[in-house]
């Protein structure tokens, strides 16, 4: 599903116009990434959904199959996205098609 299609489905579930709904989801999308790169290290999305938080990672040696050397890899922070057990739950529940 893509941006806009979100947006309609939204907009027509909470009978609003489509540029209200645009609105907000974009004031969302630019209150998670400010509030996880600036304030807080962990932000929950929702309860149904999962949660966003950043994880730094140690400086460790990694292996160059191409040229087989040992390379450095720095520490770096990633963000990791963990989903919520109750989706988890009704994913695991759905049979898809072949």
């Amino acid at each position: 599903m893509s941006k806009k299609e979100l947006i309609k489905k939204i907009a027509s579930l909470v009978k609003t116009s489509i540029t209200n709904t645009e609105t907000f989801y974009n004031a969302f999308e630019k209150t998670v990434i400010k509030t996880i790169t600036t304030e807080q290290p962990k932000v929950i999305i929702s309860n149904k959904i999962g949660t966003f938080r950043l994880k730094t990672s140690k400086a460790r040696n990694g292996f160059n199959p191409n040229t087989k050397e040992i390379i450095k890899i720095p520490a770096s922070t990633r963000i990791i996205f963990k989903v919520a057990g109750s989706l988890k739950k009704e994913v695991k529940s759905l049979v898809l098609e072949e």
